[in-house]
């Protein structure tokens, strides 16, 4: 809605009768030279174009000066230099693995209390249950053998449980891993020791930490590479099952030419950016792009090396470029 708004108002000051002096002008030779000659002048323009080698006059916008620092248009000029972009990928909280105790029973029998549920946080050493053992009846206590949070619990009492079977799994869940899966086309982005902000998808909840490993292996399941980062979480914000996205700063090794993102404009569905040329006229120069930064993109041909473009104010031409194929006159000149 805002560029919509943008692109009417740039017509109004360009269009608007009354707007300087060329305008006024423009009527009284209207009325003395009559409508055949102004059939000729667009004729002449295109001419006078093709000696710079573009296609005519309808491929121009004529911006006076005066609008143009109205609507804020600015110009800079392509300069060499490195791609800074934002690499995002997905992940998950999950526990630590190293801190994640697995409690069994020592010998097989029949459970006769249960004094710890799941979500209870327990320390070492303490009874979380007591078992009836079948060897010789007597009773044994089952105990945490770490302190940490009750993630889960496969017991109640009067069933039979053996060695084979957890009881509780204990976490301790003041440190977490963040599981990030790195697709093959990303794997050469993602190194050990890189920094990484993790953020919650959904929620506010930012923390950032260094890639602490990397998986050599492609997972056959999702096709992808898992890397870790450890996380503290003291204050327990960070709940394992947590979706994230993880946010890595690249930077390309080698320089290449470069423009600002807003610079670039789709215009008949080529990558165009507008040149200024001599006067108050601006040109749409289609150009190849290469990777998209965060605030400059990456032109592979089209432009070379200090050449004078719009970096502010691109869309607003695009706009008036527009108005013109559509029959609302010629930019700069209407009546």
């Amino acid at each position: 809605m805002r560029n919509i708004i943008i692109a009417m108002a740039v017509a109004a000051l360009v269009l608007t009768p009354g707007c300087g002096e060329k305008h006024e002008k423009a009527h009284e030779e209207h009325g003395k030279e009559g409508h055949e000659e102004k059939a000729v002048v667009p004729e002449e323009h295109g001419g006078e174009h093709s000696g710079h080698g573009h296609e005519g006059e309808e491929d121009a916008v004529a911006l006076p000066e005066k609008i143009a620092a109205k609507i804020g248009l600015a110009t800079d000029k392509v300069r060499m230099g490195r791609v800074k972009k934002t690499l995002g990928l997905p992940g998950e909280v999950v526990p630590n693995g190293d801190k994640v105790v697995h409690v069994v029973p020592r010998f097989p029998g029949i459970v006769k209390e249960v004094r710890k549920n799941i979500g209870d946080h327990v320390k070492e050493g303490e009874v979380l249950a007591t078992v009836e053992s079948n060897e010789n009846l007597s009773l044994y206590n089952v105990v945490a053998h770490g302190s940490g949070r009750i993630i889960e619990k496969h017991v109640v009492p009067g069933e039979f449980v053996n060695e084979e079977r957890d009881l509780f799994i204990i976490a301790d869940l003041s440190e977490v891993w963040v599981n990030i899966a790195v697709y093959g086309k990303d794997a050469a982005e993602v190194a050990f020791g890189q920094r990484v902000t993790i953020e919650a998808v959904g929620g506010k909840t930012v923390s950032s930490g260094t890639i602490s490993y990397i998986s050599p292996i492609f997972s056959e399941a999702t096709r992808s590479l898992a890397a870790r980062v450890v996380l503290p979480n003291p204050n327990n914000i960070w709940r394992p099952g947590t979706f994230i996205k993880a946010s890595f700063d690249i930077t390309s090794d080698t320089e290449v030419l470069l423009v600002c993102n807003e610079a670039v404009q789709i215009i008949n569905e080529k990558s165009c950016v507008f040149m200024k040329e001599d006067g108050d006229e601006y040109h749409p120069v289609p150009v190849q792009l290469g990777v998209q930064g965060k605030s400059h993109t990456e032109i592979l041909s089209g432009l070379s090396k200090d050449a004078e473009y719009v970096c502010k104010g691109a869309f607003e031409l695009k706009a008036q470029l527009t108005l013109k194929s559509l029959g609302g006159g010629h930019a700069g000149h209407g009546h």
